[in-house]
This record gives structure tokens, C-alpha cells and sequence, in this order.
């Protein structure tokens, strides 16, 4: 029979490749927004809702499965500090890579939040995030303060 901690460390294998493939999703979901395609970006927005379910998910059965195995409320540093030379070598690796597939996704979300936002100044004049929107289309120019053409981005810089 297999030991909790056994579990544990099996369930840890399939938690990272989980973690490896949204990240790749995270890159995906960037080239999608870079692309300008709807239907790409719909897909892609609709596999992370998909995503973030199933990763509330995985959590709530990790920390339930770290419990059982003796690491209720441990980091991965700690609980790496509570095992056997033999669990460490076999959990360190899997920590690394799900604490690396985490930081990447979040540099991603963040890469396309920024995207998202300097993109939607180029659509709307007026203020964008807390900055002033320099560019002002040409059917907008008038009501911009200011603004006596669509050239203000020119003439600001």
C-alpha cells in the first residue's frame, strides 16, 4: 500500500505538468492578444476560466493530500526540511518546477495586462490606467483637451 507521503509526491508529478501546461497557455494567450484575433483570443480566455477551476481544484486536493502526508501548513522549503534524503530528491525537483511554472505565468499575465492597456489607449482618448492617452483619433481629436488634431502624439514628443 502506498504511504501518504508516496501520494503525495506522485500527486506533486501531476500537479506540475498541470502547472507546465498553463503555463504554456499564459504564452498562448499573449501571442493570441498580440494577434488581434478574436476567435483565438476567445479560445484562449475561455482556457483559462477552464484553468483557474481546475486549479483551485488541484490545490484544494494538494493541501489536503500534504495534510495527510504530515505538511499541513508547510512551504516547500519546509517540507523538504521535514523528509528523507530520498523524498527530497524526488520532491525538490518537482517544487522547482512548479514554483517556476507559477512566476512565468504570473510575467505573462502581467506581459498581457500591459499590452491590454497600452492597446486600449490607442483606442479611447483621454486617460488610460492613470496616464494621460496622447493619441487621440481623428474622430475624437476635437473633444480632447488640448487637442486642435490628431497629430497631439506628434506634437507632444
Amino acid at each position: 500500500m502506498e504511504t501518504p507521503q508516496a501520494a503525495y509526491i506522485e500527486y506533486l508529478r501531476q500537479y506540475a505538468d498541470f502547472m507546465d501546461a498553463m503555463c504554456d497557455q499564459a504564452g498562448e494567450r499573449y501571442h493570441a492578444m498580440a494577434s488581434f484575433d478574436a476567435a483565438r483570443l476567445n479560445h484562449a480566455m475561455a482556457a483559462l476560466q477552464s484553468n483557474v477551476m481546475q486549479l483551485e481544484q488541484m490545490e484544494a486536493r494538494r493541501m489536503q493530500m500534504a495534510e495527510e502526508a504530515g505538511f499541513a501548513g508547510l512551504t516547500f522549503r519546509e517540507t523538504l526540511q521535514k523528509v528523507s534524503a530520498d523524498s527530497q530528491a524526488a520532491m525538490e525537483p518537482l517544487f522547482r518546477r512548479i514554483s517556476l511554472a507559477a512566476e512565468n505565468v504570473k510575467f505573462m499575465n502581467e506581459k498581457a495586462i500591459e499590452f491590454a492597456r497600452q492597446n486600449l489607449s490607442t483606442l479611447a482618448p483621454g486617460t488610460v490606467g492613470g496616464t494621460q492617452n496622447l493619441y487621440v483619433p481623428p474622430a475624437f481629436a476635437k473633444t480632447q483637451k488640448n487637442a486642435e488634431s490628431s497629430a497631439v502624439f506628434e506634437a507632444k514628443f
